[in-house]
């Protein structure tokens, strides 16, 4: 395969990417193309490229980046804002599309973990998109956090986000906090302590408070009747606490056909990032790409 380092634009911020090419790709044999979307805070070389390169060796063109104020793109630090993600999602589509070695009529969505809601909410919106894949993802972000947060923990989030608010609007003063104590999982902590080794740019990260109040109205489930007849595939862990299976189930019920329902059964949400279960996942996505996108 053959591996690019790439650059585009989204809404003027300039968005590294890096791209997946098989070795048969050409502007004569042109192959179906994915884009994937990583999870929270994530940057492209974490998780990222293990799929990415299954989904090349079988044949597609692979494009991962970093959302704007991440990793090597341009912007704000640590702005992390779903609408903004879904358009860097969608405009990693239209990058894609370019590509003289990609057929613009079979392209693909792929995400995991908060990527696995904005990929099903970014494909409902965007017909270009023929396929998706989402993993490890949740329906609404307000029933996602009331799930497996007391609601005194909320009161309190509701507290901060009312004072960020205020702090914007009167000073252009955002507040930020560090990731791993908004996520409050000591799965994920664990997880990105041990990625920061190889990865030191992923420690002690920052991002905006305005990502609470952006978070608690973010719902994927409010849209998925859009995609209509197009195929989707999500895949949940039965112990998963992140982003729970019973919340991404309600996403799936809300989904037209045709669409499809995976469990990885005793399996927890950064399990599925290990050797045996990120083959089976990753598998799982491109079985399922060949059959729709695939030649």
């Amino acid at each position: 395969m053959n591996i690019e380092q790439v650059r585009f634009y989204s809404e003027g911020a300039r968005l590294a990417g890096t791209l997946y090419l098989p070795d048969t790709a050409s502007e004569e044999a042109k192959c179906a193309g994915i884009v994937l979307c990583h999870g929270f805070t994530g940057i492209k070389e974490t998780i990222l490229p293990h799929y990415a390169q299954a989904f090349a060796a079988a044949g597609f063109a692979a494009l991962t980046f970093d959302y704007r104020g991440f990793g090597e793109s341009d912007g704000q630090r640590g702005r992390l804002l779903w609408q903004e993600q879904a358009a860097d999602a969608r405009n990693a589509v239209t990058f894609l599309s370019t590509r003289p070695e990609v057929d613009s009529a079979r392209l693909g969505l792929w995400g995991t973990s908060y990527g696995g809601a904005l990929a099903p909410y970014a494909f409902a919106l965007d017909d270009r998109v023929k396929a998706c894949v989402g993993q490890l993802g949740f329906s609404d972000g307000y029933a996602a956090a009331a799930g497996r947060i007391p609601p005194e923990e909320i009161e309190v989030f509701r507290g901060m986000i009312e004072e960020d608010r205020r702090q914007r609007v009167l000073h252009n003063n955002p507040g930020y906090a560090d990731a791993m104590v908004l996520a409050s999982d000591p799965e994920m902590t664990e997880f990105f302590e041990e990625e920061s080794k190889r990865l030191p740019q992923l420690a002690g990260r920052q991002i905006m408070l305005q990502f609470l109040e952006a978070h608690l109205e973010f719902s994927p489930i409010s849209v998925i009747e859009k995609k209509g007849s197009r195929p989707l595939l999500l895949i949940a862990a039965e112990f998963d606490v992140v982003c729970p299976m019973e919340n991404y189930k309600e996403l799936y019920d809300k989904a037209p056909e045709p669409k499809k329902w995976m469990v990885f059964e005793k399996t927890r949400h950064f399990e599925f990032y290990k050797a045996e279960q990120a083959i089976r996942s990753a598998t799982a996505a491109t079985d399922f790409f060949k059959e729709h996108i695939g030649e």
